[in-house]
């Protein structure tokens, strides 16, 4: 290990999280947000490939775009709620 036990931490915290996104990507599943499409696998391949990459830009690249997954299954998610009220 090179380098402060921060650096460290922040490395091994995203190789985590990317290989933990690698893996929905491939397997097509990502808890917290259920069965994904190919849109959303190619997305988690991309952002887990990013996360693994032990760079602070690459980093951050990968948080914003896991973030925006996030984001987008949330804003489908109370719109279908919405939209069941009025069935």
């Amino acid at each position: 290990f090179d380098g402060d036990w921060l650096t460290i931490l922040n490395a091994i915290c995203t190789a985590f999280i990317g290989v933990a996104l690698l893996a929905s990507g491939i397997e097509g599943y990502l808890i917290g947000i259920g069965i994904l499409n190919t849109l959303y696998k190619i997305i988690c391949i991309v952002a887990g490939l990013l996360l693994i990459i032990p760079e602070n830009v690459t980093n951050i690249m990968g948080i914003v775009i896991t973030g925006f997954i996030f984001i987008v299954h949330a804003a489908h998610k109370k719109e279908r709620s919405f939209l069941t009220k009025f069935k």
